[in-house]
């Protein structure tokens, strides 16, 4: 179709509507047919396929699961009952008894009672030697003899520390007073002596004599170590004026 060149474009007329939506129309269904044609829907199902064949295939490959052994509980084997221990019997040690000396009496002297005409005296203070041990605290394993020949050399140094300390009260030497006194007292182990067990157990019969025998003894301490431990002796000191 011409149109002329000179006369302005009607759109409204029918003869330029019709072609217009011809050729729309045509280009429309070529479109709808190349689309059509082109489009490929075998894939999309090949492609579930292969997914179920996946899928089937997975599940084939599942490991079924190994059953665990059983493990039976150990039982631990009883103790035995532990054995009692044997009783031991306390052996009783014997029984040590101390032998005590038996008191030996001692004879009491003559006392000479000196004239009043008799002129000035020698004094010289004697010291009977015959002493009493009165008990051993400590019992030695010597024998009797040696226990004895042992004890009977120490107080015989005793007593002659007590003589080379014994003091006459002056005022007993001016009145011509003589008597015997028996004191009795503790030697330590050590050879010291306890001044609390010094006690007068037979009185001279004169009171300044028996003090005098104490301070006597308390200044002819302290003796050597005692061989048998403590030692309670009695001893007599006597005050006689020699003529």
């Amino acid at each position: 179709m011409i149109f002329p060149m000179n006369k302005e474009l009607d759109f409204t007329s029918k003869n330029y509507f019709f072609p217009t939506a011809l050729v729309g129309s045509f280009c429309i269904h070529l479109s709808f047919f190349y689309i059509l044609y082109n489009t490929n829907f075998t894939p999309l199902k090949q492609e579930q396929q292969i997914q179920t064949i996946q899928m089937s295939i997975l599940e084939e490959k599942r490991e079924i699961p190994k059953e665990q052994p059983i493990v039976q509980p150990t039982v631990k084997p009883k103790k035995p009952p532990p054995k009692p221990k044997p009783e031991i019997k306390k052996i009783q040690k014997p029984k040590i008894v101390e032998k005590k000396v038996p008191q030996v009496p001692m004879a009491m002297p003559k006392q000479e009672t000196p004239s009043i005409d008799t002129a000035e005296k020698i004094v010289e203070p004697l010291i009977q030697e015959q002493t009493v041990v009165v008990a051993s605290k400590q019992t030695p394993s010597n024998t009797e003899e040696q226990k004895n020949s042992f004890l009977s050399a120490y107080l015989s140094k005793v007593r002659t520390q007590i003589q080379a300390n014994l003091y006459y009260p002056p005022r007993a030497k001016k009145f011509h007073l003589e008597g015997k006194a028996i004191v009795s007292f503790l030697i330590k182990k050590d050879g010291s002596i306890d001044e609390s067990s010094l006690k007068i157990i037979h009185s001279s019969g004169k009171k300044i004599l028996d003090i005098s025998a104490i301070e006597s003894i308390i200044q002819a301490a302290p003796f050597e170590s005692s061989p048998q431990g403590e030692l309670s002796i009695n001893i007599p000191v006597i005050f006689k004026l020699k003529i």
